[in-house]
């Protein structure tokens, strides 16, 4: 029971590290000056290992402390530019000081996260590895992905219908709650999902954030596969 509470803490902090990282994605655009800020958009990629984690009873410590120390690093380096800032007052410093101080908020808010799950992930205690309902819960987390994606894919299928069959593979996650698949079908569903996936990765080469999102769904439709393959393991023994 309190490995089950650590790691509702630990999927929390990766809700809310996602939330964020969207969020400077968004509001990124608007700045002029140069920052190292960009290297947050690897949590698109890591986050979703770390959630895996917790469904596999697999510590990812070292991971997230990896995470933790480049966050608190960037947060360090927004900190440097705003005293600067306060020690000489420019136009330039003005704006500066602005995106500098949201930069540094962003920064701060993971590399809490960041220390939440690393602390969370040390108070594991040994256990052996759950599967059964591992399919069904990254079904759940990876709603969120799936309606980013469609309100991403819709405008692009409109323009090239090739993309529709990219906006069905998106839904994949919501059939496998709503209806019960037996291994062998949910096995051969989650193969054509993730040879359609690497499709859209290659055709939006040119999309960053579409690319990102490929990874991302590739990467939960390989822990799928794996976790079918272990719950027939075990049904088989």
């Amino acid at each position: 029971m309190k490995n089950i509470s650590i790691y509702n803490r630990i999927r929390v902090t990766c809700i809310i590290i996602l939330f964020t990282v969207l969020f400077y994605m968004s509001v990124n655009r608007t700045f002029s000056t140069a920052n190292v800020s960009f290297v947050h958009l690897a949590h698109i990629i890591i986050q979703p290992f770390v959630f895996a984690g917790t469904i596999a009873s697999i510590s990812m410590t070292y991971l997230t402390f990896g995470l933790l120390v480049v966050d608190a690093s960037i947060f360090t380096l927004n900190i440097v530019a705003i005293s600067r800032c306060f020690e000489s007052s420019t136009a330039t410093c003005l704006d500066t000081l602005y995106e500098k101080s949201i930069l540094a908020f962003i920064a701060f808010i993971l590399s809490i996260c960041d220390l939440v799950a690393t602390t969370q992930f040390m108070n594991v205690r040994e256990e052996p590895p759950r599967t059964s309902s591992a399919p069904r819960v990254l079904n759940i987390f990876m709603l969120l992905f799936d309606i980013v994606a469609l309100i991403l894919t819709v405008p692009m299928a409109l323009e090239n219908g090739i993309y529709w069959v990219s906006i069905l593979a998106l839904f994949v996650d919501l059939v496998c709650l709503i209806l019960p698949l037996n291994g062998d079908a949910l096995r051969m569903v989650y193969y054509v999902v993730l040879v359609i996936h690497i499709l859209t990765a290659i055709a939006t080469l040119d999309d960053y954030l579409r690319v990102l999102l490929s990874i991302v769904f590739i990467t939960a439709d390989l822990i799928q596969l794996s976790n079918i393959s272990k719950l027939r393991k075990k049904r088989l023994d």
